[in-house]
């Protein structure tokens, strides 16, 4: 896995498969141990049935996925050098890690959370990275998409966030930033 990253050997077992089981979908997913960035490999290189679906659950809930200001040590959505107790460590950021996925694999989906799986999202409710978010997943390519939310919190507005999640699901592609706050303001 080293040569690879963690997604690696998984992805290489999603292509055996897709290889031995034509014109069927392979699905795998990036989360947690094999959320990891990609090594080694090309265009082309994935069988076209392997789909990856990214899940979001660690990215940071203050910041866009491609925000260079994000300073976020745990999860960054960035790459950055962290001083751990006198050793600085590279923490590979989401954004790159989830460019090479759509770089190399030919169906990408999201599995995102729109909540912090923390609940941390005061003082805004995650609002002000939605739309840019799912704009950013449009442009990579994204071609399918799930959306996790709670709904034990109206406080920080769930409801709502499940509203703006289904229209941006649905007409995100198409849909303005003035668009979008419109909506939250209707």
């Amino acid at each position: 896995y080293r040569e690879k990253g963690r997604l690696g050997p998984y992805v290489d077992i999603l292509d055996i498969v897709a290889d031995a089981i034509p014109d069927t979908k392979i699905v795998g997913a990036a989360y947690n141990y094999t959320w990891g960035l990609l090594k080694g490999y090309e265009p082309g290189d994935v069988n076209e049935n392997v789909v990856i679906v990214v899940c979001t659950n660690d990215l940071c809930a203050t910041h866009m996925i491609d925000d260079p200001n994000c300073k976020n040590t745990v999860h960054p959505n960035v790459t950055l050098e962290v001083n751990s107790g006198g050793y600085l460590t590279t923490k590979d950021g989401m954004n790159e890690m989830f460019l090479e996925i759509c770089r190399v694999i030919p169906n990408v989906w999201v599995w995102d959370y729109v909540f912090p799986a923390d609940h941390n999202e005061a003082p805004l409710p995650l609002f002000h990275r939605m739309y840019h978010n799912y704009n950013y997943y449009f442009t990579h390519g994204v071609t399918g998409m799930f959306f996790q939310n709670t709904t034990d919190d109206n406080a920080c507005f769930d409801v709502m966030r499940n509203y703006m999640g289904a229209k941006l699901m649905h007409d995100g592609k198409d849909m303005t930033e003035k668009e979008y706050w419109a909506y939250i303001e209707e």
